[in-house]
């Protein structure tokens, strides 16, 4: 025997483990029906969890009864067949899901109102100057087309 050992077959290095996702979003914020940015902010607090926690949100379903459970008042109604589905186990799609909702809660004449603010906006003896900037820059961003 030479001194040669039989080698030990090499052991494979398992692949580490996914970290797990750190950033922790606070839960949104109830929805009650209110137009313009409430329902925007909304579908952004929803779809923000969504990208996050993939694995928490896997499937179209349960994008859809996680944005229905925060619905309230006159939502919660308005919610009632996509959580029918979602209890019968029938198909939802999370996007047509959305596309509904901003029919039925996106404020649609913004960019109108927000024109015809810009046309009125005059200084007045009691309004700041900074107050104007502030207005019309408000008014402009929601002119802006969306991204």
């Amino acid at each position: 025997m030479t001194g040669h050992q039989n080698p030990t077959p090499a052991q494979s290095n398992p692949a580490p483990a996914p970290a797990s996702n750190l950033m922790v979003l606070a839960k949104p914020q109830p929805f009650d029906g209110t137009r313009c940015a409430a329902s925007e902010a909304f579908v952004g607090q929803i779809g923000l969890h969504a990208v996050t926690y993939p694995k928490i949100f896997p499937t179209n379903t349960s994008k859809v009864a996680f944005a229905v459970s925060f619905m309230k008042d006159y939502t919660e109604t308005w919610s009632q067949p996509y959580l029918e589905k979602v209890f019968n186990g029938e198909p939802v799609v999370f996007n047509y899901f959305l596309k509904n909702f901003r029919s039925s809660f996106f404020d649609h004449n913004r960019r109108h109102c927000a024109k015809v603010d810009l046309r009125n906006l005059r200084q007045t003896g009691t309004c700041h100057t900074l107050n104007i900037a502030l207005s019309f820059e408000t008014n402009a961003a929601s002119k802006a087309p969306a991204i």
